[in-house]
């Protein structure tokens, strides 16, 4: 049955039919999908159903559309270029495409933050802690 959600999800949101496939991503697709999951989260919520909020959340994590709007949101913004202490950055669309499948809830494990320091009005430096990109894309 996972099989043929996961087949199904991809079939929508990501089609796997090249390695360059992130251009063809239906992105109004994969928000909708990821959208009504979040209102059942809280309508699940409100209910006071919490065993079906969990199972629901799992879902939510497991989606290939969270997934791939994940990444999008991540590679996106200002500091989708700067890279973490792995040196690792996700610029090309085939990186980018690579990565959806790479964000895994098994045996994932945070790694340490680069710590960097930005300079303030008055002179002197503040600290700042980068982590990776798929740290900020698993959050």
């Amino acid at each position: 049955m996972k099989k043929r959600q996961l087949d199904e999800a991809q079939a929508k949101c990501a089609s796997s039919a090249t390695l360059t496939a992130w251009q063809t991503i239906n992105w109004v697709s994969c928000e909708k999908e990821v959208r009504k999951l979040q209102v059942r989260i809280v309508e699940a919520l409100k209910a006071n159903r919490i065993g079906r909020v969990k199972a629901l959340q799992r879902i939510l994590i497991n989606s290939i559309s969270a997934k791939a709007l994940a990444v999008r949101q991540v590679t996106s913004n200002k500091g989708g270029s700067t890279a973490g202490v792995d040196k690792e950055t996700w610029l090309t669309d085939v990186e980018r495409y690579n990565a959806i499948s790479s964000l895994k809830t098994r045996g994932y494990k945070p790694k340490p933050l680069r710590r960097d320091f930005i300079p303030k009005k008055n002179g002197k430096m503040r600290p700042i802690g980068i982590p990776t990109i798929q740290d900020r894309a698993m959050q």
